[in-house]
């Protein structure tokens, strides 16, 4: 590819495998890139909060960190733009799964973490918070900010409809996760070339799951993981190795350093 490259990346099933591990193709790669002038910017569907301190040193090397599914960017260790969920929406999301036992729920705070129908001991130990009455979020958290709230299994019927004005639900394996409206993995990423000055042509997006999907259609190259969904990969113009193989890394090292691979046949 011609001109400097921003890759975006997705850290589950994307950049790590397992365990928050990083494969060493990726960290070499991703880092000579940026030797290079080509920017790395991490896209997660975590929020700040669910980033735990090991995860977030594996990903320092990055230039910036969209997170929350484009609720919040972060560069130089700056709040560039955020978006938090209203609290009003919170305290009726709250009453609906304390509704419903049989759901269980996460929200993802800037900094804090907070649980309702899950295991309370493991969620102890853990130091997440606990919800037990719809209004909590009005009385003991309004001043936690919330950018992703995570539910689990098959969302009820009726469940989008009635949230529909608020949030932007992405239905993922098991469990969905619920922002602003708005906001996406893609529409941060062209906030984030706006900012840097770069092309969307020489933009390239790597991810494995339904809400990778708006940034790998956005982007000027998409790249599926080897361990993504079927229907991710039909709708990408590469697929590389799986996460645990160091697929990233070899995504980046065939679209900048193609001349290499060529002279090693």
């Amino acid at each position: 590819m011609k001109g400097k490259t921003a890759f975006f990346i997705d850290i589950d099933g994307t950049l790590t495998a397992p365990g928050c591990w990083v494969h060493e193709n990726n960290a070499l790669w991703l880092k000579r890139a940026q030797k290079d002038g080509h920017k790395v910017f991490i896209n997660t569907g975590r929020s700040k909060g669910n980033i735990n301190a090991e995860l977030m040193e594996a990903i320092s090397f990055a230039d910036g960190i969209i997170c929350g599914n484009g609720s919040h960017f972060i560069m130089d260790g700056a709040d560039v733009f955020k978006r938090a969920i209203p609290v009003e929406t919170l305290c009726r999301f709250s009453e609906y799964v304390l509704q419903h036992e049989d759901l269980w729920c996460l929200f993802e705070g800037e900094e804090e973490l907070f649980s309702i129908n899950r295991d309370s001991d493991a969620d102890e130990s853990s130091g997440i918070g606990r919800i037990k009455h719809k209004d909590d979020f009005k009385t003991k958290y309004s001043a936690c900010p919330i950018e992703v709230v995570a539910v689990g299994r098959e969302l009820p019927e009726g469940f989008k409809e009635l949230f529909a004005d608020e949030l932007n639900i992405f239905e993922l394996d098991g469990y969905s996760d619920c922002v602003c409206k708005g906001c996406n993995k893609a529409e941060a990423m062209l906030k984030v070339l706006d900012i840097i000055g770069f092309e969307q042509k020489y933009c390239v997006a790597v991810g494995d799951s339904g809400n990778d999907r708006s940034m790998l259609e956005a982007a000027g190259t998409s790249v599926a993981m080897g361990n993504a969904d079927e229907r991710i990969k039909a709708m990408a113009d590469m697929v590389t190795l799986p996460n645990t193989q160091g697929g990233v890394g070899e995504a980046v090292r065939r679209i900048l350093y193609a001349s290499e691979i060529s002279d090693e046949k």
